[in-house]
C-alpha cells in the first residue's frame, strides 16, 4: 500500500479518460503526457523524500521502483499504440518471457553438449 502511489500512474489514467472524448492521436498524446507527469511526480517525491519512501527504505526503492515504473510505462505505451489488445499482448509477452528465455537457454545448452 505504501508504494502504490509511486506505481500507478493516476495522471495517465485521468488524462486517458479525458482523451476518450478526443480523436486517437490526441488520446495517445494525453496518455504520454500523463505518464510524464507521473514520472516527474515520482522523481520529485523520491528526491525530497516522503514518509512512505523513508519507511520502505532506499535499497527497496532503488531495486523496485525503477523496474516497476518501466513495466508500467511499457503497459501505457502498448495501450497507447494498440488499445486493449496491445495491453493484453504486453501482459502475455511479459508473463511468457521467463518460459521463452528458459527454452532458448535449454536449446543452446543442448547444441553445445559433448557428443
Amino acid at each position: 500500500m505504501l508504494v502504490a502511489p509511486y506505481l500507478i500512474p493516476l495522471s495517465a489514467i485521468l488524462f486517458w479518460l479525458i482523451g476518450l472524448l478526443l480523436i486517437s492521436p490526441l488520446r495517445s498524446f494525453l496518455l504520454g503526457m500523463g505518464l510524464a507527469v507521473h514520472v516527474l511526480y515520482v522523481l520529485h517525491q523520491w528526491t525530497y523524500g516522503t514518509p512512505e519512501l523513508t519507511r520502505l527504505g532506499s535499497r527497496f526503492c532503488w531495486m523496485f521502483l525503477p523496474a516497476a515504473n518501466l513495466a508500467i510505462a511499457g503497459l501505457v505505451f502498448a495501450f497507447a499504440i494498440e488499445g486493449f489488445s496491445g495491453a493484453s499482448q504486453y501482459f502475455y509477452n511479459w508473463a511468457n518471457m521467463p518460459v521463452d528465455t528458459w527454452s532458448a537457454v535449454r536449446e543452446s545448452l543442448v547444441d553445445y553438449s559433448p557428443k
